[in-house]
């Protein structure tokens, strides 16, 4: 059995209700500790109820005093490990805008008077005689987002998923600290980024076909066979939709299948009450919904494909 799972040792921290989480140091053959997100109150019913639950911060029951889920200490651990996490490097004005570098066009519109030469010939002394700017840092220390990133994207690794599938179906996961943080935590927050704000992606470029009198209201959508066509209703269909599409997946289901069974009309059988998706304020929501949601699954599969060339092995 992996180091990973080893016999923890408990170091609290708190997190989203119903899920308090501790964060256990599990003593291994290298100092490094190992992250272990632990239920204390609910069960967890599988692996994404784990990404469901688990929240940066959480608040006491008045909503008024907000308590960070990633300790001091743990922020400290991580620091000690990795070191500061290095910046990008600043584009080049000439290499982004090219009319930095190429000389200007010799025409009337653009020649120069002898009093602006002038007065760019006392600028440029002026400026010479000022005190240089202090070079611009080339890394900064880790943060509690950072790692909460990290996390984020670990829990997306393919064969991080498979490795411990049957211990994710048991407890929440335990988080190893595994080389390349930067890029963990660079394609986490893309990934969150993208499940966040969902409704901000564009939509991608579906083929419609329109017969009838337009309407976008929907009762029940279902899929062609081969899954490349989605019936909207009578009105329209959606075809040209990417199989890469289905490699995202929530559970045992694609993020797209999981909206077009909850976006229908159903009525509760015991209140009977009526859920309708339909916004007459916005009618058109739902099919911007789809192609919000294939953007975002295309991405999602592209960011994971990246995490899957990264290791997820302690060292």
């Amino acid at each position: 059995m992996s180091p990973v799972y080893a016999t923890p040792v408990p170091y609290s921290l708190h997190f989203h209700p119903p899920i308090r989480a501790k964060v256990d140091v599990t003593p291994v053959s290298n100092p490094m500790p190992n992250f272990k997100l632990k239920p204390a109150h609910a069960p967890v019913k599988d692996y994404y109820d784990t990404l469901e639950k688990c929240a940066a911060a959480n608040f006491d029951n008045e909503g008024n005093v907000r308590r960070e889920n990633i300790t001091d200490w743990a922020l400290a651990q991580y620091r000690k490990y990795y070191g500061p996490l290095p910046l990008p490097a600043r584009p080049d004005p000439a290499e982004s805008d090219p009319s930095h570098s190429a000389p200007p066009a010799k025409t009337p519109a653009n020649l120069l008077t002898r009093h602006v030469r002038a007065a760019d010939a006392n600028l440029l002394l002026l400026s010479k005689n000022q005190p240089s700017s202090p070079p611009a840092p080339k890394s900064r220390e880790i943060d509690k987002w950072n790692i909460f990133h990290y996390t984020y994207a670990l829990l997306h690794h393919p064969e991080y998923r498979t490795r411990y599938a049957a211990n994710l179906k048991r407890e929440l996961p335990r988080i190893p600290m595994a080389p390349n943080f930067h890029d963990y935590a660079r394609i986490g927050a893309a990934l969150m980024t993208l499940h966040i704000d969902y409704e901000k992606q564009p939509e991608y470029p579906l083929e419609r076909t329109e017969t009838g009198k337009l309407d976008w209201k929907v009762v029940k959508m279902s899929l062609s066979k081969d899954k490349s066509q989605l019936k909207y209703n009578d009105f329209l269909t959606l075809s040209a939709i990417p199989s890469a599409v289905y490699g995202y997946r929530l559970g045992n289901r694609s993020a797209l299948e999981w909206v077009i069974d909850q976006y229908r009309v159903s009525t509760d059988a015991r209140s009977g009450i009526v859920n309708d998706p339909n916004r007459p304020d916005d009618p058109e929501y739902i099919v911007r919904l789809i192609g919000q949601v294939v953007t975002v699954s295309l991405e999602t599969v592209k960011l994971v494909n990246e995490l899957a060339t990264l290791t997820i092995d302690q060292v």
